[in-house]
């Protein structure tokens, strides 16, 4: 929610890194929950996962349909156009935390999901675990807790993934009698 695109505290830019083209987002110290760490610049590249296209459309499509993003219509009006990159429909201030919470909790539930801001955080953690689970580390940074933490709260990741693995054994000692 902390993104902005313009003005004085303008954190997030479209850069070029060699023929890559990227967004950059530098999330501050005093912005992170539990201000634990600041965190390096994360590059949303336009290699992997469409991040970028996606950004660059709503950037050029999406978001000048809101009127405090629209240049011309801040003229017109003579108003402040918004900076961050998610902004209210009714003003250039910030999207608030509640309004994107009932958003994604009203959109997911009508695709038979139904989730919360929250859910989405941890489920992001439990997918990095359930695919190795040395990506603690990486976890645990990405959560803002330590390691202990996150054993104490996602070991049953792999307590499954050591079920699993002793299924496998067992089926492959089964199929080779």
């Amino acid at each position: 929610m902390a993104a902005q695109c313009d003005g004085v505290d303008q954190n997030f830019f479209r850069k070029k890194i060699g023929e890559n083209k990227i967004f950059e987002l530098r999330i501050a110290q005093k912005d992170m929950k539990g201000e634990y760490v600041e965190l390096p610049p994360i590059h949303i590249r336009d290699d992997k996962y469409f991040g970028h296209d996606v950004l660059d459309w709503y950037l050029k499509t999406s978001r000048p349909l809101f009127d405090f993003a629209n240049p011309e219509y801040c003229q017109e009006q003579q108003c402040a156009q918004a900076t961050h990159l998610f902004m209210s429909e009714k003003s250039a201030k910030p999207l608030s935390g509640s309004m994107l919470h009932r958003w994604l909790t009203r959109s997911s539930a009508e695709i038979g999901l139904p989730m919360y801001p929250h859910n989405f955080r941890h489920g992001f953690a439990t997918l990095l675990l359930a695919r190795s689970w040395s990506n603690r580390g990486r976890a645990a940074a990405y959560l803002g807790c330590s390691v202990g933490v996150l054993d104490t709260y996602y070991g049953w990741i792999d307590k499954k993934q050591k079920l699993e693995e002793v299924q496998d054994l067992l089926a492959e000692a089964l199929i080779e009698k």
